[in-house]
């Protein structure tokens, strides 16, 4: 099995949380730049890319989308051939931040290819509620079944609403 890939978080990832996750990334081991070098703290981004491309970090991971648009930046991650991963939309938002990391580095860690720069923007979704009518709608294309026709067979009775567990499991 190969190394993993060293991954840096920067200061908008909860230090406490990195450290419970541990080994929960495989292929990927996780930690916070101060942890890397408590000099860190207010280095503009590009030099926070080329000291861990220094100490044999490949990829930095941070919240600050903006990275993804400065050009120094940019260079440095080309010119040190490190990996960028940028959360996009979530603010400051640690808890969110660190809830995109871990849905999305599983498959950035497929995908990184060691010495060729990347750039991975992702785009958190903001989920809009839909009513179940819009589920059985789909549904109904699926089935061919009309949408009255899915509510009536699916209905729930009376009974059925008073007591979900039935008389018989009273017990329970």
């Amino acid at each position: 099995m190969s190394d993993p890939i060293r991954v840096a978080l920067d200061e908008n990832f909860p230090l406490d949380l990195i450290r419970k996750l541990g080994d929960v990334i495989p292929g990927a081991e996780l930690r916070s730049v101060y942890e890397i070098d408590e000099r860190f703290e207010g280095l503009d981004d590009w030099q926070v890319v080329v000291a861990l491309y220094r100490r044999n970090w490949q990829v930095l991971a941070t919240s600050d989308f903006r990275m993804a648009n400065e050009a120094r930046s940019l260079m440095a991650v080309d010119q040190t051939r490190m990996t960028l991963v940028a959360v996009e939309g979530l603010g400051h938002n640690s808890v969110r931040a660190t809830g995109a990391l871990l849905l999305e580095l599983p498959a950035m860690v497929k995908k990184y290819v060691a010495d060729r720069p990347q750039v991975f923007r992702w785009r958190p979704r903001d989920p809009k509620p839909e009513s179940p009518q819009h589920f059985l709608g789909l549904m109904s294309n699926r089935t061919g079944l009309a949408v009255q026709e899915l509510m009536t067979q699916a209905r729930l009775s009376e009974a059925e609403l008073a007591d979900p567990l039935g008389a018989e499991n009273h017990g329970l």
